[in-house]
C-alpha cells in the first residue's frame, strides 16, 4: 500500500542536481535559465520549491548569500541564494 503525501523522489530535483554538479553553484534564475534549456519549461516558483527542499533533504546546500545592486524592476538591489550539492 503507497503512503499518503508526495514522493520523496523528483526528476526536476534530479535535473537540478545535474546542472548543479557542472555548475559547482548557482543561483535559482540561473538554474532555470539552464534547466528551460535543456528540459522541459518550469516556472520560476518550482525551481524555487525543489531548491528549498533539496536544502531541507541535505540534496543541496546553501553556499552563499549575496546582495548585489543593479538597476533591477523592483529596485536597486538583489539578494541572491547561491546552492551547491549537499
Amino acid at each position: 500500500m503507497k503512503k499518503p503525501g508526495r514522493p520523496l523522489g523528483s526528476d526536476v530535483r534530479d535535473h537540478i542536481a545535474e546542472i548543479l554538479y557542472f555548475l559547482k553553484s548557482g543561483y535559482a534564475y540561473q538554474i532555470a535559465k539552464i534547466y528551460d534549456a535543456l528540459y522541459r519549461k518550469v516556472t520560476m516558483r518550482v525551481i524555487y520549491y525543489h531548491l528549498k527542499k533539496g536544502v531541507s533533504t541535505g540534496e543541496f546546500k546553501v553556499k552563499e548569500i549575496k546582495k548585489e545592486e543593479g538597476d533591477y524592476s523592483w529596485g536597486g538591489m538583489a539578494e541572491k541564494i547561491y546552492y551547491e550539492l549537499g
